[in-house]
């Protein structure tokens, strides 16, 4: 009877039951590996190891589950949760009460989170969010016009925004040559 196995390296295959049994070392760079499955990931998030927890908060690969569940960890893990893509809307919506400046970050954070901070009254918040490659087209543009110049700079390097430029005259061209055929 064969038993599933993960490729730790080219020389070690692990089961899921037999991640407590590793070293720190393999645990570490299972942790790290965005090849990792999910099922092993959610597993070490569990580790006793709060440096193996963070680095499991960090993996994309890490499951939402999981990343709800180490959002409620120690500080130094849960900033790992605040930047991950893989975290839920629900587990960036509990942590940016407590961390906005990383959840603002996530290029995951819900639209009302990244409008709601688009707002804001200190600049270092908005620019955030005009770096952030997940705000919404209409929201950079209000950007566009801030006081700021930190957040005016920063909504002109931020790729969605050169891409809905370039998509807008793209449009434009295709529409003029169409006009005149």
């Amino acid at each position: 009877m064969s038993r599933n196995t993960t490729n730790l390296d080219s020389s070690i295959n692990i089961h899921p039951q037999d991640i407590g049994k590793l070293k720190y070392d393999a645990k570490k760079r299972l942790a790290q590996d965005t090849a990792t499955s999910p099922k092993i990931l959610n597993q070490l998030a569990s580790d006793k190891s709060r440096n193996i927890r963070k680095i499991v908060a960090c993996n994309p690969r890490t499951p939402p589950e999981a990343l709800d569940r180490l959002a409620d960890d120690v500080r130094v893990v849960q900033r790992g949760v605040d930047l991950n893509p893989n975290a839920s809307s629900k587990t960036l919506d509990r942590l940016a009460g407590r961390r906005p400046a990383n959840v603002i970050r996530n290029p995951s954070a819900p639209k009302h989170i990244l409008d709601t901070y688009a707002k804001h009254p200190f600049s270092h918040y908005r620019r955030y969010v005009a770096e952030n490659s997940g705000t919404d087209p209409s929201t950079l543009n209000k950007l566009l016009g801030d006081e700021a110049l930190e957040v005016r700079e920063a909504v002109q390097r931020n790729p969605s925004f050169i891409g809905s430029i370039l998509r807008r005259v793209s449009i434009g061209t295709l529409s003029e040559k169409a006009g005149t055929l």
